[in-house]
């Protein structure tokens, strides 16, 4: 997709819809989601290119490790993931109980 869209685009793209199925329309209206995130002219080149059918977003993962980020920043494994839970708010960790 970045081919087409350039890369802004596709951040947004991945950022908004990334990890879940799409359907594109064969054209946009002017309150469409794509339209939303992507504007207008985008939004008009994954319709052209991708209409009438659903299109995987893939999430964008980082592929550093725990180990590796331990090593550039001499820490432990387990000081990186008590750093990682930190930023993340506890009710985002935890399933709701009701």
């Amino acid at each position: 997709m970045a081919p087409l869209l350039g890369l802004p685009a596709t951040l947004r793209l991945v950022e908004a819809f990334g990890g879940t199925c799409i359907w594109i329309p064969r054209a946009c209206h002017a309150r469409h989601p794509l339209v939303r995130q992507l504007g207008r002219v985008a939004a008009d080149i994954v319709s052209a290119h991708c209409g009438l059918q659903y299109f995987g977003v893939p999430r964008a993962v980082a592929t550093t490790t725990a180990a590796d980020l331990a090593r550039e920043y001499s820490l432990t494994e387990r000081r990186v993931w008590a750093i990682v839970a930190a930023r993340v708010p506890a009710t985002e960790r935890q399933a709701a109980l009701f």
